[in-house]
C-alpha cells in the first residue's frame, strides 16, 4: 500500500526589500550593511581603449588576387555561309580587382 503525504510550509523569512538604487540607469549598493553582493555596474566596460592602435589593411593586400569571372557571349551576323545566319560566340571576362585590369 502506498501513501503519499504533502506538507505545505508557510513561508519563514520576510520578502527582501529592494536592495539598488539606480542612478543613471546604472545599479548602485543601497547601503553597506545588506547580504547583497552588489557589483558597481562599469559603463566603459566594452568601450575600445583610447588611444589604442588598430590594425590597419590596405586595400592592394586585400584585394590582392581577388579577380572576378564573367561569363559572357554575343551574337555575330554571318553573311558568307548558306547554312547559318548567326553565330554564337563565347567568352569570358576576367576583371583582377587589385589593378582593375580586364583579360577577356
Amino acid at each position: 500500500i502506498l501513501t503519499f503525504q504533502f506538507y505545505t510550509q508557510a513561508p519563514t523569512t520576510k520578502p527582501r526589500t529592494q536592495t539598488l538604487n539606480f542612478v543613471n540607469g546604472y545599479a548602485m549598493p543601497r547601503d553597506s550593511n545588506s547580504n547583497v553582493d552588489v557589483l558597481v555596474a562599469n559603463p566603459y566596460a566594452d568601450a575600445p581603449v583610447r588611444g589604442g592602435i588598430s590594425e590597419y589593411t590596405p586595400a592592394y593586400v586585400k584585394l590582392n588576387g581577388l579577380v572576378l569571372c564573367f561569363s559572357a557571349y554575343f551574337e555575330e551576323d554571318v553573311t558568307n555561309s548558306q547554312f547559318e545566319t548567326k553565330r554564337i560566340r563565347k567568352f569570358v571576362i576576367y576583371y583582377h580587382v587589385e589593378d582593375g585590369s580586364i583579360k577577356i
